[in-house]
């Protein structure tokens, strides 16, 4: 079997979100906007990103390399990690039931992964995002590639296995969008499932700790 090549994995980095949405990981592009033309990729980054332009991407990729919503989680976090049982108590009860679902979580996780914050969050969606921009035309396959690897690095660097990147994005993904992950918490779940445990998944075919300054051994098709 041939080894897999840094940019299979820095597509892995990016695979629960693909997953969740229906496409695939072998590609630049995922499946979910390989058949469908440039302008409906265009629209879907324009109502979901705010994205009408190379340079609305560019400044998105910026501010989810450099600050992202780990910025403002970070200051929440350390906030309830600080308060005292009663503290958190009496914050809890002037709380609606998804902000308490937030705050538990997110006392609970800091707790016991201290330092992660949700990176997993900023930067897998970084990856997706240069994906998306290079079907919409914004980006070449080239200039993707050249955006993406060194993200593809810092996940590595961050985190210590592809479990722990699912479940720091899951947990990004609620304290940052609470009303969507509640809406499709069981598909980012069993999307989270599948790639743990099926054979076909990236996550099971291509190692955590593969060498990412290495040449890419298989090489990844832009199309």
């Amino acid at each position: 079997m041939p080894t897999p090549s840094p940019k299979a994995w820095a597509l892995a980095a990016s695979a629960l979100l693909t997953q969740r949405n229906g496409g695939t990981h072998d590609t630049l592009p995922d499946s979910l906007f390989r058949m469908n033309d440039q302008g409906d990729t265009r629209k879907l980054l324009g109502t979901s990103w705010g994205v009408r332009n190379r340079n609305d991407l560019l400044d998105c990729l910026k501010t989810l390399s450099t600050t992202g919503h780990r910025t403002g989680y970070n200051v929440m976090a350390a906030a309830v990690t600080r308060m005292s049982d009663k503290e958190f108590d009496d914050l809890l009860a002037k709380s609606d039931v998804t902000r308490i679902t937030v705050l538990t979580e997110m006392r609970t996780y800091c707790r016991s992964n201290f330092g992660k914050s949700i990176f997993a969050w900023d930067f897998a969606r970084y990856i997706n995002l240069c994906r998306w921009g290079y079907s919409a035309g914004y980006l070449s396959a080239e200039e993707a590639w050249s955006l993406i690897m060194p993200m593809a690095r810092r996940v590595q660097k961050r985190f210590s296995s592809w479990e722990e990147l699912g479940r720091n994005f899951l947990h990004g993904r609620l304290c940052s969008m609470p009303e969507l992950y509640m809406d499709d918490k069981t598909q980012a779940e069993a999307a989270l499932k599948f790639l743990l445990t099926d054979p076909t998944s990236p996550w099971k075919t291509i190692p955590w700790d593969l060498n990412l300054d290495e040449p890419s051994a298989t090489s990844i098709a832009p199309r």
